[in-house]
C-alpha cells in the first residue's frame, strides 16, 4: 500500500477521554519533539529547505514555521481553557499564515529557537497541570467542537510526527 502523501503517519484519531498514560506519553512526544526536529535539520542545505514533499506542498522552511505557528497557538489555547470556563478559541488560516512575509524571509534558526523555548515552557506547564484539569475544555467555534486539553495534547503530539514525517518525504524527493 502506498504511503499517503498528506498524512503519511495516518489521519489523527480523536480520543475524546485520553487516559493519564496516553497523556503522559503525548507530553514526552513534546518534550522530545525539538531535539527531533534539529535532528533532522541540521545537516541540510539552503536549497533543502525549499523542497516539498507532495504537489503544492509547504517547503520545509514554511513547514518550520508552521510549526512555531501551531503550537504557539495551541499553547496559549490550553492556557485559556485552564484559566475560563469552556472559552471559544479563534481559529486561523494556516494557509495564508504560511504564505505571509515573515515564514519567507525569517531565518530558519529563529524559529528552530522558538520551537525549542516554547515546548520547553509548554512542558512544564502541562506537567504540573492536575488530571481534572486535563478534562477542562476549550470549543472551536469554526469546528463546532468542544476539546478537551488531554484531547489538544494528543493532537499536537500526533501533529509534530505528522510534520517530521512530511519533512522525510520532502527529503526522499
Amino acid at each position: 500500500m502506498e504511503k499517503s502523501l498528506k498524512y503519511p503517519i495516518g489521519k489523527f484519531k480523536l480520543v475524546e477521554k485520553p487516559k493519564h498514560y496516553e497523556i503522559n506519553k503525548a507530553i514526552n512526544e513534546l518534550s522530545m519533539f525539538p531535539q527531533k526536529l534539529e535532528s533532522k535539520l541540521k545537516d541540510l542545505r539552503f536549497e533543502d529547505f525549499l523542497k516539498i514533499y507532495r504537489e503544492k506542498s509547504w517547503n520545509i522552511k514554511q513547514i518550520v514555521h508552521h510549526l512555531a505557528e501551531s503550537h504557539m497557538h495551541c499553547y496559549l489555547r490550553i492556557k485559556y481553557a485552564i484559566v475560563e470556563d469552556s472559552p471559544q478559541i479563534k481559529d486561523y488560516n494556516e494557509k495564508d499564515w504560511a504564505n505571509l512575509p515573515d515564514s519567507a524571509n525569517i531565518n530558519i534558526l529563529d524559529s528552530l529557537e522558538l520551537i525549542s523555548c516554547l515546548h520547553a515552557i509548554w512542558v512544564n506547564f502541562l506537567k504540573n497541570l492536575s488530571e481534572e484539569q486535563f478534562d477542562r475544555t476549550y470549543i472551536n467555534h469554526e469546528k463546532g467542537k468542544e476539546y478537551s486539553v488531554g484531547s489538544i495534547v494528543l493532537l499536537y503530539a500526533w501533529h509534530c510526527n505528522h510534520h517530521l514525517a512530511h519533512i522525510d518525504l520532502a527529503l526522499e524527493r
